[in-house]
């Protein structure tokens, strides 16, 4: 889940492996851990269906895409956890329109949390080749 309470972060194509690398380690910086009332909480208030739809529709107009279903059409997901000394990334399968699950029988990618973040940008690269999809 996005957490409602962090500002969001897109970056562009472009973007430098180290610029990736500090941006994931500056919003994971900024997760937390919920209960399960917390969750719940902050899952019922809607805050997280209102932070999804604003974040659909900015992202249709800045990129340039007449529908929802255009954008997520062809979009990749991994999960990204940081626990003790390491950064987990979790390739996905995209199986309905907004709708993603772990890939059966891939591994994850896991390197050391104090890895550089052209290291960090490196695991996520290839983590998302891990991703798989049956959205068409």
């Amino acid at each position: 889940m996005s957490d409602p309470r962090v500002p969001t972060q897109v970056l562009t194509l472009d973007s430098s492996p180290e610029l990736i690398g500090e941006v994931l380690r500056s919003q994971l910086s900024q997760s937390t851990v919920l209960s399960n009332q917390e969750f719940a909480a902050i899952f019922n208030s809607g805050a997280v269906q209102e932070k999804g739809k604003l974040w659909d529709e900015a992202m249709c107009k800045q990129l340039g895409y007449n529908s929802r279903r255009s954008l997520y059409r062809h979009m990749l997901q991994c999960n990204v956890t940081q626990l003790d000394d390491r950064l987990t990334f979790e390739p996905t399968c995209h199986d309905r329109l907004d709708g993603w699950k772990g890939v059966q029988g891939v591994d994850s990618v896991v390197i050391r949390s104090d890895s550089s973040p052209t290291e960090v940008a490196a695991a996520l690269s290839e983590a998302f080749s891990r991703c798989t999809s049956k959205v068409s």
